[in-house]
């Protein structure tokens, strides 16, 4: 496939991940993500994220590697390896309506569960990451996924993991260093 057409197959599908647009296209990850900043398609199109969990637990995962999530342009945070989340409080009566695994939920709800147990942002702005999150992977029920979020962190205080805030910032900080921002 030529360029031209990677380019435009590339657009097209900006919701997959940089792993399956590389095995769709039969070329690198690392080629993928030149083409996306050829492209200019910047931080507000970043494709979906492959999540690899194990299952620890009734409605508990814990992460396989660490996940980067950028929950704002050139602010990446770095959930490590080990984090455990249950996607999304749902009660189970409601999954048919917002189910807390669903693809455009999962990576706003680990975000949003990290950030509220580091206690990095207060709840509010924890909240609407969680939402802008959710809009961005074009969830439809974004709206009642926040609604719900937010009267639950009504009723319930969450009381910052220090531990947690650590590792996740000497991991967010590695990630940082690593990175050449010139380039993206």
């Amino acid at each position: 496939m030529k360029n031209g057409k990677k380019h435009t197959y590339i657009r097209h599908n900006t919701h997959k991940g940089f792993d399956e647009l590389a095995r769709d296209l039969n070329i690198t990850k690392e080629d993928v993500k030149r083409m996306w900043n050829e492209m200019e398609l910047g931080w507000h199109s970043t494709p979906r994220t492959l999540i690899s969990l194990t299952r620890i637990g009734q409605r508990q995962y814990e992460l396989n590697q660490d996940l980067v999530v950028f929950i704002a342009p050139a602010t990446p945070v770095v959930i490590p390896k080990g984090f455990v989340t249950d996607f999304a409080s749902v009660p189970r009566f409601l999954w048919w309506f917002i189910a807390p695994d669903d693809d455009g939920i999962a990576v706003p709800a680990i975000a949003h569960d990290m950030l509220c147990r580091t206690g990095w942002v207060n709840r509010t702005v924890a909240d609407s990451i969680f939402y802008q999150l959710m809009l961005h992977r074009r969830f439809r029920r974004a709206f009642w996924a926040f609604l719900a979020v937010f009267i639950a962190g009504l009723i319930r205080q969450h009381y910052p993991d220090k531990k947690l805030y650590n590792t996740v910032y000497t991991h967010t900080l590695e990630y940082i260093g690593e990175q050449d921002f010139d380039t993206m």
